[in-house]
């Protein structure tokens, strides 16, 4: 057996060994966030657990900042959009360039997305990261 038989043997076997993705990721940007309602809504094509949010800055604030993680299902959203919080106030420190929060919340498919600042403090390029583990 010549050595390029026995590496594409290699790359069928490690091929076969990966997993499935298991979690898919929901990116927010906001160059400049304000407190309020963030102006997107994203859907999530899938069930789920959100499992983690992570916050990140390019450029950190002199005071804190905090949000929240609000969901709207499907039907709601096409009618009249009734969200929810589905975290608690998640608070990245003065100063500081992230922040990650575990979470433990179902998610349907066909759910939406959305952020609210409660408090920004001059933070600024941020990025919101909701981590779902697929079911």
């Amino acid at each position: 057996m010549s050595i390029k038989a026995l590496d594409r043997a290699q790359d069928a076997y490690n091929l076969a060994k990966k997993r499935a993705v298991q979690e898919k990721v929901i990116v927010f940007s906001i160059p400049n966030p304000n407190v309020g309602i963030s102006p997107a809504e994203i859907r999530f094509p899938y069930e789920g657990v959100l499992r983690e949010v992570y916050i990140s800055c390019g450029s950190s604030g002199s005071g804190e900042t905090e949000l929240v993680v609000e969901r709207c299902s499907q039907d709601d959203f096409d009618t009249d959009p009734s969200w929810e919080e589905v975290t608690d106030g998640i608070i990245l420190a003065a100063g500081g360039k992230s922040v990650k929060s575990e979470v433990e919340v179902p998610v349907n498919e066909n759910d939406h997305f959305r952020l609210r600042w409660l408090r920004v403090g001059g933070a600024t390029k941020a990025s919101v990261e909701l981590v779902i583990q697929l079911t």
